[in-house]
């Protein structure tokens, strides 16, 4: 707790859809080039280097072994993410259903029986040469190696653990308009009432925040709280960071938040390049900033989007007091797959490899911890803190110098097939805008009216094929972010 005096303002940056061992499963092995042959100081790291590991193949009798991957486009097509993907996945408690999966989710994409090759990529992991700016951080600072996504499932669900510590019982995207119709507090609520800052930072290119979206309870939020990522590079810069602030990546143009692509028939550059620059690009902002010494940053994945890892997700504490049954009966007192975590400070020994558990309620608890807030849930009450990570005395002087490798965005990036996460996010927003039109006194016909149009976007957002045709479709045929949730200032 003590440890936490250290610092003054908390950054999370959320990713998408990599478990642990697809991005830093070979962060260390004895092939690597130097420094990532060993961890530092004869730790221990539990990745795949060593270990023999494999999936059945159920088309050949075989075995698929966890592989060293450099294709910057893999895996393509999108594997399997929801929850009776996951469940497949696990087999049980084997983690030896990922290949069955892949290739069902291949069968369904093509219509054929994919071959070997197909399937091979669901096992393949990145290797620190193709990913130098997280491979970089996690060297130079802090890795966890036992931080768990917070449900067995997709996007929405996580999303909404890391800030509310609950997902109301949902654990599939769909149907959106369920998201829109709950009132569970938020941490940036708790932050609010104690009369603390708070940002959520969004990229210039989407239309709203997700988190704003699918947290009811931040609708009447001041609009100021959310700010473009132009202003979080020169509230870095500057030393105005508040206590704390959520980055959320791109989710659609040039998306760059990795998120594994639709389809690899579209050959654009991976956006898990675009993700190593957007990474860098927030580092370089706060290590050169005036508050370096101030600020613990939190880079980490909302869940593991059907890519293979090997260790299996325990158990863990419901948030309700009775554990009740969700969505698909499932009573949420099971973790969901591991997803790469690093954390950065100059309070961090150099190479730090953290064994303790962590699931994305960890942050809550770390912000509940610092500025002596009430918990959210019983699992942001029980779950571990970050604290015990800013180990160091005094702060360390050096800053390493982290460098990506070069990317530039493909200049047709509006032909790209949308993702199955960028639909779902144009259907919450055509949901929300109905909402806001239905309100009690409306007379009958104008409540039917205003259904048949959100039935109507529905069906329109059904036809959309691109990520062009997605950004027009919000643009021209959707509310403009002014005025949405009777934004007030301060």
């Amino acid at each position: 707790m003590s440890n936490l005096t250290k610092i003054e303002s908390i950054v999370v940056l959320m990713l998408e859809n990599r478990s642990f061992d697809n991005v830093l499963g070979w962060l260390y092995d004895p092939e690597n080039a130097p420094p990532f042959q060993s961890p530092p100081s004869g730790q221990t790291f539990d990745g795949l280097s060593g270990k023999n590991l494999s999936n059945p193949d159920p088309l050949t009798g075989t075995r698929i072994p966890a592989a060293k991957g450099r294709v910057m486009t893999e895996p393509s097509p999108d594997p399997g993410e929801e929850f009776e993907h996951v469940v497949r996945q696990l087999r049980g408690d084997t983690m030896e259903g990922f290949v069955e999966d892949y290739i069902k989710v291949l069968q369904t994409h093509s219509g054929k029986t994919p071959n070997r090759n197909d399937y091979q990529v669901i096992m393949n992991a990145f290797t620190p040469d193709s990913l130098p700016v997280l491979s970089g951080l996690a060297h130079h600072y802090a890795v966890c190696d036992r931080w768990f996504s917070s449900v067995p499932s997709q996007t929405l669900c996580n999303r909404c653990f890391s800030v509310a510590s609950t997902s109301r019982g949902f654990v599939n995207n769909s149907p959106e308009p369920k998201w829109l119709l709950t009132d569970s507090p938020t941490i940036f609520n708790r932050l609010e009432e104690a009369g603390l800052a708070w940002h959520i930072y969004y990229d210039e290119l989407d239309i709203m925040p997700l988190t704003r979206l699918v947290q009811p309870t931040l609708w009447q939020m001041p609009h100021s709280r959310f700010k473009k990522m132009g202003d979080f590079h020169k509230d870095a810069a500057s030393g105005e960071l508040p206590p704390f602030s959520l980055i959320e990546p791109r989710f659609f143009l040039d998306h760059n938040d990795a998120h594994p692509p639709l389809d690899k028939k579209f050959l654009v550059t991976s956006s898990v390049s675009a993700a190593e620059i957007l990474v860098n690009e927030i580092y370089q902002s706060i290590r050169n900033g005036k508050a370096w010494e101030k600020i613990l940053l939190v880079i980490t994945f909302d869940e593991h989007g059907g890519c293979y890892d090997h260790v299996l997700p325990p158990a863990t504490v419901p948030p309700d007091a009775e554990c009740r049954s969700g969505e698909e009966g499932f009573c949420f007192d099971r973790l969901g797959v591991r997803v790469p975590t690093i954390l950065v400070s100059p309070w961090i020994p150099q190479g730090q490899v953290v064994h303790t558990e962590f699931c994305h309620t960890s942050i809550i608890k770390t912000v509940t911890q610092k500025w002596d807030l009430q918990s959210l849930t019983r699992r942001d009450a029980a779950a571990n803190g970050l604290g015990q990570v800013l180990a160091l005395e005094t702060p360390r002087t050096d800053r390493p110098e982290i460098r990506p490798l070069p990317y530039a965005p493909h200049p047709e990036h509006r032909k790209a097939p949308l993702l199955h996460l960028q639909r779902d996010i144009l259907g919450l927003i055509a949901c929300y805008e109905t909402a806001q039109k239905l309100d009690e006194q409306l007379p009958l016909k104008e409540k039917l009216t205003e259904l048949s149009r959100l039935m109507k976007a529905e069906f329109d957002i059904h036809k959309l094929k691109t990520v062009g045709e997605a950004i027009d479709f919000m643009t021209t045929k959707l509310q403009p972010e002014t005025g949405w949730f009777g934004d007030k200032d301060v």
